[in-house]
């Protein structure tokens, strides 16, 4: 199948249970208490995650010959217009694998995580953000990041994953199937 290039990162969180009182219901849970600020913590229905404080990433090795698995590097900065989804899918691009070789090198300012796209839930919103919020689940177009479990993006650069679509598969279409369909039906005007 076309969406079958996308690997799966395990989640770093530590899960606690929390009971819940029968005066709140889980939508009135989710917005008041969100993230605090001081602890870090993220109410997602009964439990209470943890933010991580690092993140592992898949990086390119300094001999440029292998992916390694990095524990332990910061979370990505965050700005007033950009969101933090927690990544749980990413794809491999040709340029990805352009990257690894030392052939492709990323834009000035940006990460050398490899990683053009990607699908998850956001886990924190900027303070200029508009449309979307904590839990929803996005697709987004990266300048790099995607192999980290964690990713800053621009709210331009991300789409809602559409009904009936896994987040899987969404994490092929921003880079990969658009790319693909704006040549084909947009430059090349091609028609069924």
């Amino acid at each position: 199948s076309f969406f079958r290039p996308c690997y799966r990162f395990k989640e770093a969180v530590a899960l606690a249970p929390l009971p819940l009182p029968p005066s709140l219901s889980r939508k009135k849970m989710l917005r008041p208490w969100g993230r605090a600020a001081a602890g870090g913590l993220e109410l997602s229905g009964r439990f209470i995650r943890r933010m991580a404080s690092s993140m592992t990433a898949v990086v390119v090795s300094s001999d440029k010959k292998q992916l390694v698995l990095q524990d332990g590097l910061p979370l990505p900065s965050m700005r007033p217009d950009h969101v933090l989804p927690r990544v749980r899918y990413t794809a491999v691009n040709r340029a990805d694998l352009m990257q690894k070789k030392g052939l492709y090198p990323p834009p000035p300012g940006v990460t050398d995580i490899l990683g053009l796209e990607a699908s998850g839930e956001i886990v924190e919103v900027g303070s200029e953000v508009k449309g979307f919020r904590r839990g929803d689940q996005v697709m987004a177009l990266l300048p790099g990041g995607g192999y980290a479990q964690y990713c800053s993006v621009h709210e331009g650069s991300i789409l809602p994953v559409p009904r009936g679509l896994s987040l899987q598969q969404a994490a092929a279409i921003p880079e990969v199937f658009l790319t693909a369909y704006q040549l084909l039906f947009l430059q090349s005007s091609v028609r069924p």
